[in-house]
């Protein structure tokens, strides 16, 4: 209860050359505890320093991967999601190690659902994640990143959360600011679990292109 499994940062690529760019990371280790919690931000630094040296997207996904295959016990991993906004063409670039589901809300109510495009860190150091169409952003176009605790958050009967109540909560708040949409999908949640105590980290990530 006191350590989470799940890292995110959002880095500002402008001071390294890259103007309207940023790097988006989530990770999410397996387990509850300080062990979990410690690979998590180890992964976390590894993509800092990845992004300090200018490394693409893909290098930094795979270098981070097979650092993180010889540090991690068997039977241990990390899922992770790599993106890179621009803002300029309005696409996000991604390597989503295992991190699933990727949800692309648009303005006009359409969902584009995607998986994972790469096995998690940690399983296969010679893992490489195929290659993937970027996300295309539309004026008022939301990306939803969510962390599994969401999805697998359960009622008394055992009912998952599940994606549909995700994909039906972002869609009914896709006009609304994204701390509002935040706000909507923590209510949502709550409701369904009946306030029970969360058994897994929950970590969201929302990017939108302003209208």
């Amino acid at each position: 209860d006191q350590t989470g499994g799940d890292a995110f940062d959002v880095i500002d690529l402008a001071t390294l050359g890259l103007p309207g760019a940023s790097l988006v990371f989530m990770g999410d280790a397996t387990g509850h505890g300080i062990g979990p919690a410690l690979s998590v931000v180890q992964v976390l630094a590894m993509v800092r320093m990845g992004a300090r040296l200018s490394d693409t997207l893909e290098e930094v996904a795979n270098h981070v991967n097979e650092q993180v295959c010889r540090d991690l016990p068997v039977g241990r991993f990390v899922t992770a999601f790599f993106g890179l906004i621009d803002t300029e063409h309005h696409v996000l670039h991604y390597v989503s190690a295992g991190q699933a589901p990727l949800l692309m809300v648009h303005v006009d109510g359409r969902i584009d659902v995607r998986g994972a495009n790469g096995m998690p860190l940690g399983i296969d150091e010679d893992m490489r994640a195929d290659a993937v169409a970027p996300f295309e952003f539309a004026p008022g176009d939301t990306f939803a990143l969510l962390s599994d605790g969401y999805y697998e958050a359960s009622a008394d009967d055992g009912d998952m959360f599940g994606e549909d109540r995700v994909v039906e909560t972002v869609r009914e708040h896709q006009r609304a600011s994204t701390d509002e949409l935040l706000d909507a999908l923590r209510r949502a949640v709550d409701g369904f679990t009946g306030g029970r105590p969360r058994e897994d980290d929950q970590t969201a990530i929302l990017i939108r292109r302003k209208a």
